[in-house]
């Protein structure tokens, strides 16, 4: 019985390179995917939310119970981080 030319192994090895070329493609594309949607999720997604927020007619409510000290206490921590938030959107912080 004669051997087919080349054998088994010698074909299955001259198919693995362009097996590992879509591989590396595959990879390659989702990789640039990734870093697409990553991209926008730090720069574009931010900007439109600080743009409907900006916008809207919204009122947020903060209840708590405690004395006066502990009020003044939270109301600067309230201000300080609404401040941070909702930077250049206007905001208006009422108190008790």
């Amino acid at each position: 019985m004669r051997r087919p030319a080349g054998g088994f192994l010698a074909r299955r090895m001259s198919a693995a390179g362009p097996l590992l070329g879509s591989v590396m493609l595959t990879a390659f594309i989702a990789a640039a995917l990734v870093s697409t949607l990553a991209g926008f999720d730090l720069q574009v997604l931010p900007q439109a939310v600080h743009w409907h927020l900006a916008r809207s007619r919204m009122s947020i409510a903060v209840i708590g119970v405690g004395n006066a000290s502990a009020s003044r206490a939270g109301t600067a921590a309230i201000r300080r981080l609404a401040g941070t938030a909702m930077a250049g959107a206007g905001y208006r912080l009422d108190g008790a």
